[in-house]
């Protein structure tokens, strides 16, 4: 297993039951905590053990709540913030608690955004439903189109 597969979730083609299966099936061996490896530690032919991906950690996050596991999702969510630093790095060592590799790693606050993004759309879809996640995107899309038009 190879996180790789949670995009199926974020692209929007793992929905559902099988949704939720794949999702669950990809996080479980790769999960050490809130974040996840890239793929299960083995012998990859490289020194040591790979530490955790943190694209991949929000990739868990983003996937939880398209598959409807919104609770599952801001609990993650809420552990990674509170272990990241504010320049989130490519890589970071659960046990010694520390960022390994590119710092800072662009992608990961790529995705760090996009998992929040899809937690305030759950939660606003549960509070006003389908249609008022509708009308909030519609407003949200509107105003961005006229103050990036003004500002031009």
């Amino acid at each position: 297993m190879d996180a790789a597969a949670l995009t199926a979730a974020l692209s929007g083609l793992a929905r559902g039951r099988r949704g939720r299966r794949l999702v669950s099936a990809t996080i479980q061996p790769l999960e050490q905590g809130a974040f996840l490896r890239r793929y299960p530690p083995t012998d990859d032919g490289f020194a040591g053990v790979e530490a955790c991906f943190v694209p991949a950690s929000w990739w868990a996050v983003t996937a939880l709540c398209r598959v409807g596991d919104v609770a599952a999702a801001e609990s993650r969510a809420d552990d990674l913030c509170a272990a990241l630093p504010p320049l989130q790095p490519e890589e970071w060592d659960v046990e010694r608690n520390e960022a390994l590799g590119n710092t800072p790693l662009l992608w990961s606050h790529m995705e760090a955004a996009r998992a929040l993004y899809a937690l305030q759309r759950e939660h606003i879809r549960h509070r006003y439903g389908s249609f008022g996640l509708g009308a909030w995107s519609a407003g949200r899309y509107l105003r961005l189109r006229t103050t990036r038009h003004r500002s031009s």
